[in-house]
């Protein structure tokens, strides 16, 4: 297996793993209990998605997908904001 995405924390590598998942990717997080050992200090990079070395092409063309919907997303929502500074969101 082969890591192809690091998370800044747990939450955000397990987003990323159901994504790929969702898409019939195997993917696993790991690391994410070695943040746990090194108390309150900011930890990056220990956090990772790993999938398999037949599927680091295709994993990484929905990882491009999934930074592109973000980038577009990051755009609305700035159109969205209020001249009070408020963003609305939309689920």
């Amino acid at each position: 297996m082969i890591q192809i995405f690091t998370a800044e924390n747990a939450f955000e590598a397990h987003l990323v793993r159901g994504r790929l998942e969702a898409d019939g990717l195997r993917a696993e997080v790991r690391g994410e209990w070695l943040t746990g050992a090194l108390g309150e200090l900011p930890v990056t990079g220990l956090v990772g998605v790993w999938v398999k070395n037949e599927d680091v092409e295709r994993a990484r063309a929905l990882l491009q997908q999934m930074e592109e919907f973000a980038e577009t997303d990051d755009e609305a929502a700035e159109d969205l904001s209020g001249a009070d500074g408020m963003t609305v969101l939309f689920a």
